[in-house]
């Protein structure tokens, strides 16, 4: 049977019924990529802007006892600082003391055992150290030097200042208030009326100016005599024991001082120790 022709196309027809949606399926993660290179640097930025300019401490002393700090120094300037009891305070912008907190570094090894060297009582100190040491080799500690080493047989040496000094009495003894002594190395020394004249509580002292040492050969087997600069009052011409009209005068004088271990060996009179001061 023959097939004619084909016809016109019809019409499209109406869309049909939307069906219902599709499953999602995710598939594995693949392999991460090579990196890449680095990138070349960025500019540089500005620069920021100066900080504040920072505070140091100074370091002024230390107390065993809070109470006794506080009352020493109720406030300090900025930047004060005193160890008390191992803790270190700071004084503030407002001087105020601010607790930092303990002051403590680590134990260290035990060091070799050390010689101690002391002069005698009275002397001004070591003026010299030798055997191959100096002061600085030792760390003084209650009246000791106290040098640490390996010991092999060394040999230590020490001389100590004899210069002359004036000692100052304690205001507690009250006959000695306000009055000085002269002293030379551990002596101390005295005046006598036979180098001074008698009544030698009208004798005062110039405690600014330079005691002078000579040496005497001829005296008492050989001293040392200490010259200084001093003042005598001078007696006024009235017949009276006290006198309200008349004002104290004075001469320049030199006193002469000697060892005290060698007063009342020439003839009587009066011996001095503790002479006044002006």
């Amino acid at each position: 049977m023959a097939t004619g022709p084909q016809g016109p196309i019809g019409p499209e027809g109406p869309g049909g019924i939307q069906g219902p949606p599709g499953e999602s399926i995710t598939g594995p993660t693949g392999p991460q990529g090579i990196q890449g290179g680095t990138g070349p640097d960025g500019p540089t930025g500005s620069t920021g802007p100066t900080g504040a300019t920072g505070q140091g401490i100074t370091l002024l002393g230390a107390y065993d006892d809070y109470s006794v700090f506080i009352e020493a120094h109720p406030s300090g300037n900025p930047g004060d600082a005193y160890i008390v009891n191992g803790e270190l305070f700071v004084a503030d912008e407002n001087g105020e003391w601010i607790n930092t907190g303990i002051v403590q570094g680590p134990e260290g090894p035990q060091g070799p055992t050390g010689v101690g060297i002391t002069g005698p009582t009275g002397a001004t100190g070591m003026q010299g150290i030798t055997g191959g040491f100096s002061a600085a080799s030792g760390k003084k500690e209650n009246g000791y030097l106290r040098i640490t080493k390996t010991w092999n047989d060394d040999e230590i040496t020490v001389s100590f200042s004899v210069k002359p000094r004036l000692v100052y009495a304690n205001p507690k003894a009250h006959q000695n208030c306000g009055k000085v002594a002269v002293a030379r190395g551990p002596e101390i020394y005295c005046l006598e009326q036979i180098d001074n004249s008698e009544n030698l509580a009208a004798l005062s002292l110039d405690t600014n100016a330079p005691l002078e040492e000579q040496w005497r050969e001829d005296l008492l087997g050989g001293i040392m005599q200490i010259k200084a600069s001093g003042r005598r009052l001078i007696p006024p011409q009235a017949p009276e024991s006290f006198c309200e009209n008349i004002s104290p005068q004075s001469q320049e004088v030199t006193l002469t001082a000697i060892p005290y271990g060698f007063w009342g060996n020439r003839t009587p009179g009066e011996m001095l120790v503790w002479i006044r001061d002006y």
